[in-house]
């Protein structure tokens, strides 16, 4: 036998390199540091676009509530120059009387005025509408400026409720909790041009205005002159008339731009989020401010979520780097292993090639008293020299006392015929202690026993590796009884081999009654049906087999568990066994039917929220019907050149514009429950466009534009309800209009496309859309910011494209926006030529 072929350099591990283990723990780290700076960024980014959208909303009030307060200004300058002219033609001497009867009719329609009266620069109270303010003198310092004639101004706000409060001989304090705005103008009236006109805004107005626009219990907002005295607050602790020019927004911020934002100190030293803006024609700031701590914490708790999935994130890349890093690890310490039981199988080799060459085995002879009569050259080497000569010595003493009676036994003349075994120990050279297996054979003549001989085979490599192997299966067994997982396996017949602890406490069932028993004879029968189908095709198959049932264990509630099986071959090719375990996922199933629960809950509440819309759409109908028809009313009644007929037609004019934001959202609410029910036929869409450009061509003409159909020569069929797409080329083809410049033209073309689906396509030549915002205007209340600057931010409602969209998926296509070549924006309506189901 030729001894095994040593280890090729390729074969031994390089000096210096790392164990895959090593790379696999270092790259594991690598990865779970890039998950977390990687969530750390997103974080930050949610956190910047959180704050970004906080400051839009802030600035998006600033100016709602600067508006509020110009026009309400605005209305009282507009009332008091209508009563200054009423004066101011009449040439006789001023009546009191008629004077307090044209300021009360004037008053009511000023609402948000306390009173109106006429004073003069003596500050003696001609009229007004104010009961007991009528010949009082009042301080005319405490309104402020007084302006020339014909010219008004705004004072800063005064506490009390009307201007017999500001009597010289008024003892008391007016009451700091109540105060009004004064609006002055200088008129001429009978004569004299010593008269001031005087109304009294009521700061309440804007309060109240405010509460009902904020959202947040935290925000503040705080109406101020440009000097900073406060005239308004909501929300707040700044008491109306107190000075706050310290504020950050009256410094370099005021002077340098009229509206903007910032996190900073406001008006208190926290931390706040600002946002201001300046009136264009009134000398008049608004202040909106959120705490700073409160947007943060707003933003945590919409990141709890996600900080807990990247925290999940984290540990499983690095569980499954433990995993990874272990399970290498035990294949290095395997491979080591097994280096080390091929080395010895190399040496093993070359010993028993020399053993061939040269017998290795002890050879010897005995006389029939046991006395050593015969040993070849093998003893030399593993005897000690201290023994001395072997020749004549009893074999009994060349091994451990322990095995003298072993030898003895040997040796006996009188034993059984045959060749005789046993294994001994005996200490070699060195002091090492060797296994000899030696096996002897009685030696006789025809009359009697001549003596024994023998060999002694040196198996003290076999029997240490014996022992390991001994050591090895301990362990293995150990590893089975600690294993978590429940771990049973059958023989042919189906009965227990062997049980793990796990399977112990899963079924509830003592190893010592299940081993060496079938299963129906351990488990009820109607548990066992679903194991012997599986068993069945396990054999069929011959490869392993994983699949769910639900078992009830001893005392125990029913479970669900994900079994694995697979066959155990025996020596001879057959089948040994069946190895199974099982792996209980109860807390899973519980937690995917709990999963289907919330989502149908939030499938319930998003149907209730569009049934809510769709409800109070039509609730806000009726009142804006009567509001329309009282404005109609008062324009027929009044005369051409009443000064009232404005009014009438800002009020119709509003009215048209809040009903057709409702019928926007009654038609987005229709859409998203099953109010809106679609009623899908086969049409041409040909005709139904042309009815739509018919419908809209006196809108182009009034703008001088051409509106250039080219239709494929083929009937444009599909499946769409027809009322339902005349709405979205509607919305489309009345964008297009709106926003081309005069003298313009607008393109409508339609086709097939190579799958067969009609697309229909309106193109303008208008200022297009920013390529950021091609997807972002088919969302609910978004207006592309190009077209929001052309119209000054009244250009509608932001709802047409997204009811546009909701109809187009609806009905199975696809609607998208992009810019034209040479400027402008088309607008791609796509449908399939067959019949498809809504798409909700």
């Amino acid at each position: 036998m030729s001894a095994a072929p040593p280890a090729t350099p390729s074969d031994l591990p390089k000096p210096g390199a790392w164990p895959v283990s090593r790379v696999a723990l270092v790259a594991g780290v690598i990865v779970t540091l890039a998950v977390a700076l990687v969530l750390a960024a997103a974080g930050w980014y949610e956190r910047r676009e959180f704050v970004e959208v906080r400051v839009a909303q802030a600035e998006l009030l600033a100016r709602v509530f600067d508006d509020h307060a110009t026009r309400t200004i605005d209305t009282a300058s507009v009332a008091m120059g209508g009563i200054a002219e009423t004066f101011e033609t009449r040439e006789r001497a001023l009546d009191p009387v008629l004077a307090d009867a044209t300021l009360s009719q004037a008053l009511v329609g000023l609402p948000f005025m306390r009173s109106l009266a006429l004073v003069d620069l003596g500050g003696q109270v001609l009229a007004s509408t104010a009961r007991g303010d009528t010949g009082r003198t009042i301080h005319l310092r405490a309104l402020g400026h007084l302006p020339p004639v014909g010219q008004e101004s705004l004072g800063k706000a005064v506490p009390g409720r009307q201007l017999a409060d500001l009597s010289v001989a008024h003892g008391e304090r007016p009451p700091a909790v109540v105060s009004f705005i004064p609006i002055l103008r200088r008129v001429r009236a009978g004569g004299r041009d010593d008269l001031l006109l005087v109304g009294l805004i009521n700061p309440g107005t804007f309060e109240t205005y405010h509460r009902l626009a904020l959202d947040e219990p935290d925000a503040q907002v705080v109406l101020a002159s440009y000097d900073g005295w406060v005239m308004s607050s909501a929300g707040g602790t700044q008491a109306i008339g107190t000075d706050v020019s310290l504020h950050p927004v009256f410094g370099a911020l005021l002077a340098g731009r009229e509206h903007g934002s910032f996190i900073g100190p406001g008006f208190g030293r926290e931390q706040h989020l600002v946002a201001f803006r300046a009136s264009h024609t009134r000398p008049l700031v608004v202040i909106v401010e959120r705490s700073n701590a409160v947007l943060l914490a707003e933003w945590a708790a919409t990141m709890r979520g996600f900080v807990l999935a990247g925290l999940l994130a984290v540990m499983l890349t690095s569980g499954m780097t433990w995993i990874a890093w272990r399970g290498l690890r035990g294949r290095e310490a395997a491979r080591d292993a097994l280096d080390a039981a091929q080395d010895r199988i190399v040496r093993s080799e070359r010993e028993l090639s020399e053993v061939v060459e040269s017998v290795q085995d002890l050879i010897f002879r005995t006389d029939r008293e046991g006395v050593v009569t015969f040993v070849n050259e093998r003893w030399t080497a593993l005897v000690p020299q201290s023994f001395g000569p072997v020749l004549g010595r009893p074999l009994r003493d060349l091994v451990d006392p322990e095995f003298s009676t072993a030898i003895d036994r040997l040796l006996m003349p009188g034993g059984p015929p045959g060749p005789r075994t046993a294994q001994v120990s005996a200490k070699g050279r060195g002091g090492v202690v060797r296994r000899f297996e030696v096996t002897v054979s009685l030696l006789r003549d025809a009359a009697s026993a001549l003596g024994f001989v023998g060999s002694a085979m040196d198996v003290t490599d076999r029997w240490n590796a014996q022992q390991k192997l001994q050591q090895q299966l301990a362990f293995s067994g150990l590893l089975l009884e600690i294993s978590p997982v429940p771990v049973s396996m059958t023989d042919a017949e189906g009965r227990y081999m062997v049980v793990n602890q796990a399977w112990e406490n899963f079924t509830g069932c003592p190893r010592a009654e299940a081993i060496g028993r079938l299963a129906s004879e351990v488990f009820p029968t109607d548990q066992l049906e679903a194991g012997a189908e599986q068993d069945a095709r396990l054999l069929g198959l011959g490869g392993p087999i994983r699949y769910e049932t639900e078992v009830t264990p001893r005392d125990r509630p029913r479970r669900d568990v994900v079994v694995t099986k697979v066959l155990v071959p025996g020596e001879d090719g057959q089948r040994l066994g069946i190895l199974c375990t099982t792996l209980d996922v109860s807390e899973f199933r519980e937690a995917e039917r709990a999963t289907r629960e919330a989502r149908d809950a939030a499938e319930q509440a998003s149907r209730a929220k569009s049934e809510f819309i769709a409800n109070i759409s039509h609730e806000l109908r009726t009142p804006l019907q009567s509001i329309l028809g009282f404005s109609e009313l008062g324009i027929a009644r009044a005369g051409p050149n009443d000064r009232a007929v404005p009014m009438f037609e800002d009020i119709h004019l509003s009215g048209e514009r809040m009903l057709l934001l409702v019928n926007d959202l009654l038609d987005i609410a229709k859409l998203e429950s099953t109010v809106g029910a679609f009623r899908v036929e086969r049409a041409d869409l040909k005709g139904l466009i042309r009815n739509v450009v018919t419908e809209l061509t006196p809108q182009a003409t009034q703008r001088q534009l051409d509106i250039e159909t080219v239709w494929a020569d083929m009937p444009l069929v599909a499946w769409v309800d027809p009322s339902r797409f005349q709405q979205v080329i509607r919305n489309v083809l009345a964008n297009a209009i709106k926003f081309s410049p005069v003298g313009g033209r607008i393109d409508v073309s339609g086709g097939m496309t190579r799958s067969g689906d009609v697309h229909v396509r309106v193109r303008d030549h208008g200022p297009g859309i920013p390529d950021g915002e091609l997807e972002s205007i088919f969302e609910a209340f978004v207006q592309s910011t190009a077209t929001r600057n052309r119209t000054g931010g009244t250009g509608g409602t932001g709802l047409g494209l997204a009811i546009c969209r909701k109809i187009v998926t609806a009905l199975g296509g696809r609607i998208a926006a992009s810019q034209a070549e040479g400027g402008g924006a088309e607008f791609l309506i796509e449908l399939p030529s067959r019949g498809a189901a809504l798409h909700r």
